[in-house]
């Protein structure tokens, strides 16, 4: 195929993508997408998303045969988001926490970890200023 066969054809899809007759809006081109950081769990059944609702990230864990939300993972504070996020098996999700201040123009990553089922049940700080885990670290001396 050549590459003008090839430039024809993309000409030609794009122009008949576009003569159904509504017009399109620049607005959608710009807008905030909804669904960020789309994973499917590692059997399948759920599906996790950052969505973007009142101004922050939260977590959103869907079942994907009906769509309908299992459960939100959202933090407690208005300027915190959900950041990262990685499915540990089946079952729990592993997320990181952001913050956003008033001096910040994106929100900024605190170094916590956390984890939860996809319904909700036993969260929990694995790592961070709230783990109880972190104070338990002891610094042993060493003998040169």
């Amino acid at each position: 195929m050549s590459f003008r066969t090839l430039i024809f054809g993309l000409l030609v899809s794009l122009f008949s993508i576009a003569s159904d007759g509504k017009a399109l809006a620049i607005e959608d081109f710009v807008k905030k997408a909804e669904y960020t950081s789309l994973k499917l769990s590692p059997d399948g059944k759920h599906l996790a998303a950052r969505v973007w609702n009142n101004d922050i990230f939260v977590l959103v864990i869907l079942n994907r045969k009906t769509m309908s939300p299992t459960y939100v993972f959202q933090f407690n504070e208005e300027n915190e988001h959900i950041d990262t996020y990685e499915w540990a098996n089946n079952e729990r999700i592993v997320f990181t926490k952001s913050e956003q201040s008033e001096y910040d123009t994106q929100p900024r990553s605190l170094g916590q970890i956390y984890a939860g089922n996809f319904d909700g049940s036993k969260q929990k700080t694995i790592f961070g200023a709230d783990a109880s885990t972190t104070s338990s670290i002891k610094i042993k001396d060493i003998e040169l």
